[in-house]
Order: structure tokens, then C-alpha cells, then sequence
């Protein structure tokens, strides 16, 4: 196997272990994978340039799909934030005197 096309196949992980993460909402994990990515990619781009076109298409649809999912969380966990308010101030009309 050429040293590109293993280089493709780690990027393809990495990529494919990012949306993962995200999917299964482990967002500490997912982190430590994001600030890993970049340095990774520039390297490979830096090296391979658009030799990578190959894998470019699956890697911005991985991008797209990470967002989405990244974007779904974030209203849910403001819905849940919402929610809570709401709750809150209920109990204090109970509470306060």
C-alpha cells in the first residue's frame, strides 16, 4: 500500500471517529479528536495537495453530517435549558414567602 493511500485511510478514520463521537453526544472525546484534525489535515494537504481529492467528497460529507448533528444538540440542550428555567421559577412562587 502507498504511503498515500494509507495516509487517505487514517484521514477517513479520524474523519469517520470525529462523526461518531458526535453522534453518540461524547463531546469530550470529540474534542480531543477536533484538535487533533486540523494539524492533520494541513500536514496532508501540505503534502499530498490535491492528490486528496479522492477522499475530499467523503470527508466534507462527514464535515456536513457533524454539524448537523453538532447543531441538533445544541438546540435540544437549549430546549433542556428552557425547560429547566421554566421549572425553576415555579418552584419559587412555591417557595418564596
Amino acid at each position: 500500500m502507498s504511503s498515500i493511500a494509507k495516509d487517505q485511510l487514517i484521514l477517513l478514520s479520524h474523519s469517520k471517529n470525529m462523526l461518531l463521537l458526535a453522534q453518540q453526544h461524547k463531546f469530550a472525546e470529540l474534542e480531543v479528536l477536533q484538535k487533533q484534525w486540523q494539524p492533520l489535515l494541513e500536514k496532508m494537504l501540505n503534502r499530498y495537495g490535491e492528490q486528496l481529492n479522492i477522499v475530499r467528497a467523503v470527508l466534507l460529507e462527514d464535515a456536513q453530517q457533524m454539524e448537523r448533528v453538532l447543531l441538533a444538540s445544541q438546540a435540544e440542550l437549549g430546549q433542556h435549558f428552557l425547560q429547566s428555567v421554566k421549572a425553576n421559577k415555579s418552584v419559587r412562587k412555591y417557595v418564596e414567602p
